[in-house]
């Protein structure tokens, strides 16, 4: 696993040109905490993020949303740490980091789900604030309005384990009924060579979007609620953003909006959705932001569904003075997150 820079189906390969032009080709429990520091959000939507910028370790976070066979919602919270306020361990093996993260969700007063995790690494260097450690919790709920709770503890410093928190509000939707219904775009910074336990697509998912042009970013998302062997039109649109939005963006001479759109067909089985992979190759772009927005239409003379959107950050990586540091996930042989090297922690 590499830590690309996270500054705080159907696959398919998609190229991005200067001229705008889009060629896209088919392919196959947590330790009890000695220091807290909480803070409030507003409502967190799907498509949306939010940055923690209080306490001792800092993270972005954001909610990701996909359907079960059940027909309620797999909530994933996907945290991104800031590796430089984490302490490592330096032994033989490395830098070693140790995070344990705790999501709690509540409805009505009462306690609907809890998830824990502890994500032990490796790494081949120090970890700068341009590397983040990412962390993924996740839920199987109803749809609805919960409250959150967040706790990022920093589980291998050896005075105490200092823990930030985040609270608010997080709404869950629906993915059942007439579609087409399409989930999150969840923004990915690595392929599927790295998987994750829970995770759509085995992707290591960016919550900052921050991406470098050296780096093809991955786009996933599904679709449900299609008829089983139905065929869809799918419609994504980059647009590059200015401070002021997308005419901004235009106005500033980054480029104008450009629009792929490829024909994909739904499972014979009616349980599964459409499930989409896109790597984007964006070396021929300028850096900054953009929007990313997705609409479903089924082929036959039907309506489109609901866009979604997302955004992401394009960040030169020779200019930014990013650097990757190699990492191997040792969390199954961690003792309570701490990674079993004959090293001491050090203190900053």
């Amino acid at each position: 696993m590499r830590l690309r820079n996270q500054r705080h189906g159907t696959s398919r390969y998609c190229r991005a040109s200067a001229g705008l032009a889009f060629l896209c080709v088919a392919a196959v429990p947590l330790p009890p905490p000695l220091t807290a520091q909480a803070s409030q959000h507003a409502t967190l939507l799907v498509g949306s993020a939010s940055a923690h910028r209080s306490g001792p370790i800092y993270f972005d976070f954001e909610l990701l949303a996909f359907g079960t066979p059940d027909q309620r919602t797999e909530a994933i919270i996907s945290i991104s740490v800031d590796g430089s306020r984490l302490s490592p361990a330096v032994g033989s093996r490395g830098w070693g980091y140790g995070v344990a993260a705790r999501l709690e969700l509540t409805r009505d007063g009462s306690v609907e789900a809890v998830a824990t995790t502890i994500t032990s690494l490796n790494c081949t260097g120090r970890l700068g604030s341009a590397h983040g450690v990412p962390v993924y919790l996740s839920a199987r709920i109803e749809p609805g309005v919960y409250g959150y709770r967040i706790e990022v503890t920093d589980a291998y410093r050896q005075r105490g384990n200092p823990t930030s928190r985040s609270e608010g509000r997080l709404v869950v939707p629906s993915f059942t009924g007439p579609g087409p219904l399409l989930t999150s775009l969840a923004v990915a910074t690595d392929s599927v060579e790295d998987r994750w336990d829970g995770v759509p697509g085995g992707l290591q998912i960016n919550p900052t979007h921050m991406v470098t042009d050296d780096a093809p970013p991955l786009i996933y998302f599904e679709v449900y609620g299609v008829s089983p062997g139905a065929s869809v039109w799918t419609d994504l649109t980059l647009e590059p953003l200015g401070e002021a939005g997308a005419l901004d963006g235009l106005l500033r001479g980054r480029g104008r909006p450009f629009t792929i759109r490829y024909r994909d067909r739904a499972p014979a089985d009616p349980a599964l959705p459409i499930r989409s992979t896109l790597r984007l190759e964006l070396a021929d772009l300028r850096p900054g932001p953009y929007s990313i927005r997705a609409v479903v239409t089924e082929a036959d003379g039907g309506l489109p569904g609901l866009p979604m959107t997302s955004t992401l950050e394009l960040v030169d990586a020779h200019r930014s003075g990013y650097s990757s540091v190699t990492c191997d996930d040792v969390s199954e042989e961690s003792d309570e997150g701490r990674p079993r090297l004959d090293g001491a922690p050090t203190e900053r």
